[in-house]
């Protein structure tokens, strides 16, 4: 649902800059349940009110997310972990059905290549160890070095995040799935930045 003005929904984390080049803005959200968890007390229940939603697209990117946002009007503590009140927001990827088949292809590309070093690598120290000859084994060890220096790089940029099994997918519309792994973040009301707090998981 559109909101209007004057409703009381929970605020949507500011996310912008050039990277966020689509977005649907802020939409309505309802909760069927109050969520829960047991502690030393037993059930305790987490009233997450005022819910909104919206989905945000990346540039150049066939990918995006959908982030869900709530107000928590009191702390909740479960042993030494406490999510104190103010903003709660659960936010999971989403792709399209062509991007995340290229994304894949990219990232088993990736990792080949990074295979394809390690291996490299291996075999040049083989010969380093096997040879007599101070030239060729000079010569193995420097390509040995090269090797490990590529493969150093592309570990350091890291391959894209991308999900392996299509059981971790639930397909929303006609070309978008969403990844059924997100995040979750807290905002109290006197700090700026949100917090990482834990993971989220989408039943199907």
């Amino acid at each position: 649902n559109d909101l209007g003005p004057t409703e009381n929904f929970a605020s949507l984390p500011k996310i912008d800059g050039p990277a966020v080049v689509l977005r649907t803005g802020p939409l309505g959200l309802e909760t069927e349940s109050s969520g829960n968890f047991i502690s030393i007390k037993g059930t305790e229940q987490v009233s997450l009110a005022n819910g909104s939603w919206e989905m945000l697209w990346l540039e150049k990117k066939a990918a995006g997310s959908i982030v869900l946002a709530f107000d928590l009007d009191h702390n909740v503590r479960r042993n030494d972990a406490i999510l104190k009140s103010g903003g709660v927001y659960i936010s999971f990827p989403v792709f399209t059905i062509e991007g995340l088949k290229a994304m894949r292809e990219e990232r088993k590309e990736f990792e080949d290549t990074m295979q394809l070093h390690i291996d490299t690598e291996a075999q040049e120290l083989k010969i380093v160890n096997e040879t007599k000859n101070l030239f060729t084994k000079a010569l193995h060890f420097r390509r040995a070095v090269v090797a490990n220096e590529k493969f150093m790089r592309m570990r350091a940029i890291g391959a894209a995040d991308v999900p392996s099994k299509d059981e971790d997918l639930m397909q929303v519309g006609e070309d978008l799935v969403i990844f059924s792994k997100g995040s979750v973040w807290s905002k109290e009301s006197k700090r700026p930045n949100c917090l990482f707090v834990g993971k989220a998981a989408l039943k199907m």
